[in-house]
């Protein structure tokens, strides 16, 4: 149940205010008003969620521990080599300058990771750390190699979301895109966070974190198991390396399925 309170709390925000932005500007009052009956309406709707009582579980053993540690370290390398090769430049893909042996490596820790959920059935919230820790590897490529941005439409976005923020909105008022702009504005104020900041690391890692969580609460009843949610990895993830309005809307349809 708790996994699901900042993805409702989120898809709140963005609905009440790209309702109440498409009115009136996103003012102090504007943002309190709809953070307050955000929270509101994810704590009642979180708690009817039902949950799943007979869960797979189980004591953390040796073997586990020794395998995080390994992945971990392998991990580290691989998030250490894609920051080493982090450019400025303007490439057509970030493989352009990637190292041969990244790739050895990702396929090491995929493998890794189908051995042990092949033969680790003991699933706990800490059995699912190493799953995420993969999600945010892959959906991070393009954020950590490309370090002013990467696409086009980002910067659009970004530029719109900073008016809004400095002067409370900027017209016109495209309705496809007012979901995306009133979540990132009203985070940014929350949060005193920079919008551009905000509005680059947002999806990769809130899809990366939740993705696998909510792909394997979905799964288990029919596959009390890790590796169908693994195999989501095997699909076309381009949606989630950046955020944008559609990636967005992508990542809030996905989760309700």
């Amino acid at each position: 149940r708790h996994m699901w309170v900042l993805p409702i709390f989120f898809s709140l925000v963005s609905i009440l205010g790209a309702i109440i932005y498409y009115i009136m500007p996103l003012s102090w009052p504007v943002i309190i008003v709809v953070a307050l009956v955000a929270l509101l309406g994810t704590w009642r709707l979180s708690h009817g969620i039902t949950e799943n009582k007979k869960q797979i579980a189980g004591k953390i053993g040796i073997g586990y521990m020794l395998f995080i540690g390994i992945f971990m370290v392998v991990w580290g390398i691989l998030m250490y080599t894609l920051a080493t090769y982090s450019t400025t430049a303007s490439l057509r893909s970030p493989w352009e300058i990637i190292p041969w042996w990244f790739f050895i490596l990702y396929f090491v820790a995929t493998l890794a990771l189908i051995i042990y959920i092949s033969s680790y059935h003991r699933i706990t919230f800490l059995s699912v750390v190493p799953l995420i820790l993969f999600f945010i590897l892959s959906f991070s490529v393009a954020l950590i190699v490309y370090r002013v941005g990467y696409g086009y439409d980002q910067f659009i976005h970004q530029a719109t979301e900073r008016a809004i923020v400095e002067q409370g909105e900027i017209l016109p008022k495209p309705p496809y895109y007012l979901g995306h702009y009133a979540l990132i504005v009203i985070l940014s104020k929350l949060s005193f966070m920079p919008v551009e900041l905000l509005d680059r690391f947002f999806l990769p890692l809130f899809a990366g974190i939740f993705l696998p969580l909510i792909i394997f609460w979905s799964l288990k009843k029919s596959s009390p198991s890790l590796l169908p949610t693994l195999l989501f990895l095997t699909l076309p993830f381009s949606s989630f390396i950046v955020t944008t309005p559609q990636g967005l809307a992508n990542f809030f349809f996905l989760i309700t399925l």
